[in-house]
């Protein structure tokens, strides 16, 4: 098993993403301090819904 990361950490999920892991999962390694799970867009979630990845950046940003 690997070590637990203690950093903050802020998840966005995109429908079409390359990989999904369920929040649980998650938990297990990383300090999930937000969790946001989106309508549409993938892997391009950037170019494809640029509001709400930039809602998720500072989502990541304010837990700093």
């Amino acid at each position: 098993m690997r070590e637990r990361v203690a950093a903050p950490t802020a998840v966005s999920l995109f429908p079409k993403d390359l990989l999904h892991a369920p929040r649980e999962l998650a938990e297990r390694t990383f300090d999930v301090r937000a969790w946001d799970e989106q309508p549409a867009g993938g892997h391009f979630a950037a170019w494809e819904r640029p509001a709400a990845f930039a809602d998720g950046v500072r989502a990541a940003i304010a837990l700093s």
